[in-house]
This record gives C-alpha cells, sequence and structure tokens, in this order.
C-alpha cells in the first residue's frame, strides 16, 4: 500500500470515479503527452463511467516511447510497475523478451469473437509475435507532409502540381527556403525514435533487418539512398536544425512550407494554425515498387502488466475498452491517428461525420491502409541501445559532417556488434 501510494504522489492526473464498493484502482503508464493527455483523461473517463468499481490512475507521462520503456525497465526491477502501460508498437518486444508483459491469449475469446469486436487479423499482428499476442494496438499512423499552400504558391507552386517525388519536394524546399525572412522551406522531423528513418527506408523498399533477422539491413542500397537524403535536406534545402516543437510552432505561425511528421498530430497541428492559412496533408514520397514499400505504423499498443488475477480481470476491461470502438472513437477524434478498430470504420455512426468534416483525415488513413507494416523492433535486451546509435549516426549525416555511404557503414558495423551478429 505504502508503494502505490508513493506512486501516486508522482501522478500527473488521478481520474475520480463514481463510488463504489471494494473499488480497484489501476495505475496506466503512457508516453508523448504531447499527443495523449487529452485522449488518455477522456479515454479513462469513459470507462470510469460503465466500471465504477475501477479508478484509473495515470502516471506521469514519459516524454517518448523510448524512455517510457526504460522507465518500465527500472519500475520492474523496482517491484514498483503500473497495471497497464501504453508502449509504441516497436516497443513492446522488449517488455515481452524482458517477461514483463502479461500474454493476453489467456483472456481472449478466440479469432471469431475478436473478429466480431472489431479486431482483425492485420490490426492484432501489430502485438502479436508467433501465436501469442502481447499487446493490442490503440492508436495508428503513418509519416505524412503538412504543406503551407499559401507559401507553395508565393514559391511559383500549387497544391494541384505538387511534386509526389523526393527530387521535387527537395527543390520546392528550397524555392520556399528563398523567400527570404524567416521562412523556412522544408523540415523532416528525426529526432527521437527511428520511425522517421524507417520510413525511408521502407518507402525505397529497404528494411532495418533481414527477413530472419540473423542481420541487419540498414546498409543496404535503400538504406544508402535513405541517407543520401538526409545529407540533401540540409544541403539543398537548407534544412533548419530546429527540433520538433519549434517545427510546430513555425509551422502554426506560417513560416515552414513542408513539414514531415507523424500523422498523429493532425489535429493538433489543424489546431495551432486556426485561420491563419490552409493546411493541406499529402501522402508520403513512394520510390521502390508498391509490392516492396513499407511505412512503419507507429503508434501505441497497450500490454498488461499486473499479474494479479483480480485486478487483469479489470485492467482486461480496461484495455478492451480502449482499444474497443469507444476507445478507437476517442483517439481518431482527438488526433490524426487512424482506428485500430475495424467498427468505426464499418459503421459511420461512430466516425462518419467526423470524415465528411476532415478530408485531411482520409488521406492519412488511406496512405495506411495501403502502405502499413510493422515498426521494426530489434531484437534482444540491447535493441533500445541500437536505435539510439543508428539515431547519433545518422545525425552526423543531417549536420554535413560525414558522407552518407560512410557513416552509414561506420554505424551498421557498430550495430552487428552490439547485436552479436
Amino acid at each position: 500500500m505504502l508503494t502505490r501510494l508513493l506512486a501516486a504522489s508522482a501522478v500527473s492526473l488521478a481520474l475520480t470515479a463514481p463510488a463504489a464498493a471494494e473499488q480497484i484502482e489501476l495505475r496506466v503508464h503512457y508516453a508523448l503527452p504531447q499527443l495523449f493527455n487529452d485522449i488518455q483523461e477522456k479515454i479513462a473517463e469513459g470507462f470510469m463511467a460503465e466500471n465504477p468499481d475501477v479508478r484509473i490512475v495515470l502516471d506521469s507521462p514519459a516524454e517518448e516511447y523510448e524512455q517510457g520503456v526504460q522507465r518500465l525497465l527500472r519500475e520492474s526491477v523496482a517491484g514498483n510497475l503500473p497495471d497497464l502501460a501504453y508502449v509504441g508498437l516497436n516497443r513492446w518486444r522488449v517488455l515481452q523478451e524482458r517477461e514483463i508483459a502479461v500474454p493476453l491469449n489467456p483472456f481472449m475469446d478466440g479469432p471469431d469473437a475478436l473478429a466480431v469486436q472489431g479486431y482483425t487479423p492485420a490490426l492484432l499482428s501489430l502485438g502479436r509475435l508467433g501465436d501469442t499476442q502481447h499487446a493490442l494496438a490503440v492508436a495508428a499512423s503513418t509519416p505524412v507532409m503538412y504543406v503551407n499552400s499559401d507559401l507553395v504558391a508565393q514559391a511559383g507552386g500549387s497544391m494541384e502540381t505538387f511534386p509526389s517525388d523526393w527530387n521535387g519536394i527537395i527543390k520546392l524546399g528550397a524555392k520556399i527556403d528563398a523567400l527570404g525572412g524567416d521562412i523556412d522551406g522544408l523540415y523532416y522531423h528525426f529526432w527521437g525514435s527511428d520511425w522517421m528513418w524507417q520510413a525511408l527506408l521502407g518507402s525505397h523498399g529497404g528494411r532495418p533487418l533481414t527477413e530472419d533477422e540473423g542481420d541487419i539491413a540498414i546498409d543496404s542500397q535503400a538504406g544508402l539512398a535513405a541517407a543520401d537524403l538526409l545529407a540533401r535536406f540540409r544541403s539543398e534545402a537548407n534544412m533548419p536544425s530546429y527540433d520538433r516543437a519549434a517545427a510546430q510552432q513555425a509551422f502554426a505561425a506560417g513560416k515552414l512550407g513542408i513539414y514531415f511528421d507523424s500523422s498523429s498530430f493532425l489535429a493538433r497541428v489543424e489546431e495551432a494554425v486556426g485561420e491563419r492559412f490552409p493546411v493541406r496533408l499529402v501522402e508520403y514520397p513512394i520510390t521502390a515498387e508498391d509490392s516492396e514499400v513499407y511505412l512503419p505504423t507507429g503508434g501505441s499498443g497497450i500490454v498488461m502488466l499486473t499479474d494479479d488475477p483480480e485486478r487483469q480481470e479489470a485492467a482486461w476491461r480496461y484495455l478492451t475498452w480502449a482499444t474497443g470502438p469507444k476507445g478507437a472513437t476517442v483517439v481518431v477524434e482527438n488526433s490524426g491517428y487512424a482506428p485500430t478498430n475495424a467498427i468505426v470504420v464499418e459503421d459511420e455512426s461512430y466516425l462518419g461525420a467526423f470524415y465528411a468534416a476532415n478530408p485531411n483525415a482520409k488521406v492519412a488513413h488511406a496512405q495506411l491502409a495501403n502502405y502499413a507494416g510493422p515498426w521494426y523492433a530489434f531484437p534482444g535486451a540491447g535493441g533500445v541501445k541500437v536505435t539510439d546509435t543508428i539515431m547519433k549516426g545518422l545525425r552526423d549525416v543531417i549536420d554535413l559532417t560525414r558522407a552518407p555511404d560512410a557513416k552509414l557503414e561506420e554505424v551498421a558495423a557498430e550495430v552487428r556488434d552490439q547485436l552479436g551478429m
């Protein structure tokens, strides 16, 4: 009890439910507060309204998925894990390999029942390894371009002739940058996780790992082409070096023309821009043949961490509410994420009016249907460290201090050594 009281003192938000006898308190971990604060509150409120015997307490959020997983690993050692956790779709495997995540198969009624509840095989695959379900996806996104159509027009372009290839996009970014003053042409978010790197790689037909996971594949021809683009963003389009928060502020202020990031920020970006200019969402550029392409599916999956049977029953109810049609509606209406429950797409009573009023959301969700793939996680306990190695190494490419081919070769050798390959 003392442990839980101490944990509660660090909680950023505790949401109360109607009084109920023998109320169970469930701690819930999540990351990315800039995206999920409102969503978490609304999911918790909706669930507790229907389950008054359960009280949801939200832990203070981690800034990024990677930091969140590291915190969960530390809490596991200290014996202070939350009951449930939202983790990146590329990070639940770390918890599975440490046997921290509780397998969900015993709580599931079988594939036929799950299909009726909106859990398709493709959606279930985002949290499955072999025959075991370790997580249920709650939000899905792909990389997109946010475009300031006014700046495009000022640079001599138009949305009707907007380029679909990297060469054309870089040239347009350079023209917008040449408008002068404090206008920036192009920004590609690349800090934090390796998600946007995997998007570059996958759009060229590459993969982070070979199919049997016996070797890494970032130094393939596709990887070299992707790394070369990172350098060209800076050398040809004068890409600024500010971070994601600064990029979003610049775009909202009408000072950034083309902004690459997750579709999950759509609602936030549109709200920040307001009436300043029309925001247009454009699909991510594809270089390889469609059959070879994948765009990593970003977003969260929920894992169960408690091993107490009574708490597990309550946790399973929360988990299926959050990933069911009601939770999916909350997620979509308050973000740019695509739904991970098929019912909300098939039944227009959930999101029909939303899509009619939000055509940009249709662009992001159509792209997910065409090119969605796994957000690859490197195997073993050192998977997070491998991601850090890749991202730190590729910063040299963006900063133009190292040639793309030489640096990628160096990074690949270091990663193979870390993974024992």
